[in-house]
């Protein structure tokens, strides 16, 4: 099975690698992975922070960029 590591990029463009591998059977399974981590993170942010963005990157094993994941959680004072 491929291998893939999940890098988060912050919002100041910090970038946090991922060390711990994560065996998937492919890369849209790795790119649908990504896509949970990102709403996890947004969901775990935002008691915390009313605006926050957060991006995570896909790589390979071979640690090539396969893909990337972004969210954001913009706050808004009017609601429709």
């Amino acid at each position: 099975m491929p291998m893939y590591f999940f890098d988060v990029v912050e919002v100041d463009g910090t970038v946090l690698r991922d060390i711990v591998v994560v065996e998937l059977d492919g890369p849209q399974q790795a790119l649908d992975a990504a896509s949970e981590t990102v709403m996890s993170v947004l969901l775990e942010a935002a008691p915390r922070h009313p605006e926050f963005m957060v991006q995570v990157v896909v790589r390979d094993e071979a640690g090539s960029e396969i893909g990337r994941r972004d969210a954001a959680l913009i706050q808004s004072d009017k609601l429709d």
